[in-house]
This record gives C-alpha cells, sequence and structure tokens, in this order.
C-alpha cells in the first residue's frame, strides 16, 4: 500500500482494528494530509467496488457477467484473511 500523496510506503497498524497511515504524514504537523487513516475494512471494501469497473474498462464490456465470480465466499474469505 503507498500513500497516494508522498507515494511512500503506508504499512498496516492496529491489532483490532487495523488501517493504514502514511509515517510521513503522521509526523508532518504541517502536511495537509496530517493525521490521515484509512481502516482496513474500508479499504477492502473500495476495492471491491472499484474491480469490477476496472474489469469492464479493460474488457471493454458493457455488463460484466463475471463480478459475481470476483465476490469471494465467506469460506474462501476467511482462508484469504489469514
Amino acid at each position: 500500500m503507498f500513500c497516494g500523496c508522498c507515494q511512500h510506503t503506508t504499512p498496516r497498524v492496529g491489532n483490532e482494528s487495523r488501517y493504514f497511515q502514511c509515517w510521513h504524514s503522521k509526523v508532518n504537523k504541517v502536511a495537509s494530509r496530517y493525521g490521515l487513516t484509512i481502516s482496513e475494512t474500508e479499504l477492502e471494501g473500495m476495492l471491491y467496488e472499484i474491480l469490477p469497473k476496472q474489469a469492464q474498462v479493460i474488457l471493454n464490456m458493457a455488463d460484466l457477467s463475471i463480478v459475481g465470480m470476483l465476490d469471494a465466499q465467506p469460506a474462501e474469505q476467511a482462508e484469504y484473511d489469514k
């Protein structure tokens, strides 16, 4: 994961509620993105929303019928989380 502003890596932190935060923005109090974080859950949700749309554009398909295949089953998703 990389910061969209400074392009530095953005490590995942936290034990129970995991999130990503750019360390450069954490130490630079005058940065416009100071203290900005994104939760792991929110990021995953955005990716699951964006990836099918990107696949539609790449495959030049108006209606992507394989979108359902991109949704992980709960058991598979639990395995991915491990």
